[in-house]
């Protein structure tokens, strides 16, 4: 069983200063955006102008909302104070849920409807993978939050903290569960948080299209699809000098070509299969659903049969293996788009890269599989 608070706690590092561009809590971000706006100047303090609202709503009571654990503000929002709702309080079964469980379950319609995904398999990935998964793959960044965004704090200590975005006449707030055991749910302005959920704050919109269908196309990537759906490597002069340049990478991180891209959102510490097969079957513990795998390191083609079915037209999320020995395969992947593939290598983390874009360990052979139950779809 994966431990959900240490793959949480690794997998929104690339939130920092990677991937999206955060806001802080400072006067100019401030007012209609983040909340807290300037309706009235509050007098200078030590040289400082504070800002505050008009009124401030909801104030927590001491003694019920924050007797699981007591709450600061960050610096007050400039020591003029901010609004705060207590939202709603959750049943007992729905206090232990995780800000991220909350986040995604409130979203849940209109995740189905943009990634095409069930939701139960949506839920699997974030515990497996952690919540950097889904922001990457799901959703993408936005510098002006609209209603219903997700908001991120990447700074939260142990665990990024997540809410959802909702406009307001008097600036914008965010929707989120405070703690673990905490049955409340709160709707503040986007910096008037705990301040163990820090001072930067990050905005996701979903993406607008389910995944789709993506042809391999021979005349644009290096290799030849042949008749018994074995992809073969061309081994042209330019190709031979890439994968001499990969053997020969003493550190991956510098010397990988600019193709190849780490995938630091996700800290997985398993092997190529696990991360493969777990990834496609939604879950960390798919060989209690897929018994013939139990027990199978390399599971070969006829193993992987009994579940998958060969195309020569990848989809996002598919299964992709590579060979030395044909029906052997010696390294798995997942199917991105346009050509790329997700794998872990080795000891190294997980990249995404070009097809052959790959140690010659791997061989000089490729074949495309898909679930069977989603053949058809």
């Amino acid at each position: 069983m994966i431990n959900c608070l240490t793959i949480f706690i690794f997998s929104f590092s690339f939130l920092n200063s990677h991937f999206c561009q955060a806001m802080s809590v400072e006067p100019e971000n401030l007012g209609p955006v983040a909340g807290t706006p300037s309706l009235q100047k509050s007098n200078e303090k030590d040289g400082v102008e504070t800002y505050s609202r008009s009124f401030i709503a909801g104030k927590p009571n001491s003694n019920r909302a924050t007797s699981w654990q007591k709450m600061t503000y960050t610096e007050e929002i400039k020591e003029g104070g901010g609004f705060f709702l207590e939202l709603k309080e959750l049943e007992d079964k729905e206090s232990a849920l995780h800000a991220y469980e909350y986040t995604l379950k409130t979203l849940r319609e209109p995740l189905e409807q943009s990634s095409g995904v069930p939701f139960h398999a949506i839920l699997y990935q974030a515990k497996a993978y952690g919540i950097g998964y889904i922001v990457n793959h799901y959703f993408d960044c936005t510098t002006r939050p609209e209603e219903g965004d997700l908001a991120v704090y990447p700074k939260a200590q142990y665990v990024p903290h997540t809410g959802i975005y909702r406009e307001a006449k008097l600036g914008g707030r965010v929707e989120s569960k405070w703690g673990w055991n905490n049955p409340f749910v709160y709707q503040h302005d986007v910096f008037f948080s705990p301040d163990y959920y820090g001072d930067l704050a990050q905005f996701y919109r979903l993406k607008p299209q389910p995944y789709t269908i993506d042809t391999v196309k021979e005349d644009i990537f290096t290799f030849t699809m042949r008749d018994d759906l074995y992809v073969e490597f061309d081994a042209s002069e330019e190709n031979k000098r890439i994968r001499e340049e990969l053997d020969n990478c003493d550190h991956p991180e510098s010397k990988y070509p600019a193709e190849i891209q780490r995938m630091n959102y996700i800290k997985f510490f398993g092997k190529c299969y696990m991360y493969a097969f777990g990834a496609i079957f939604k879950t960390s513990d798919y060989k209690d659903h897929y018994p013939n795998l139990q027990g199978v390191e390399c599971p070969n083609n006829e193993r992987i049969e009994e579940y998958f079915t060969a195309t020569r037209e990848p989809k996002k999320g598919d299964l992709v293996c590579y060979y030395k020995q044909l029906g052997w395969p010696a390294h798995y992947g997942v199917y991105d788009s346009l050509g790329f593939v997700e794998s872990k290598w080795g000891n190294e983390p997980v990249y995404k890269h070009p097809l052959f874009y790959v140690d010659t360990r791997y061989g000089n052979y490729i074949r495309f599989y898909r679930l069977n139950s989603a053949v058809s779809s």
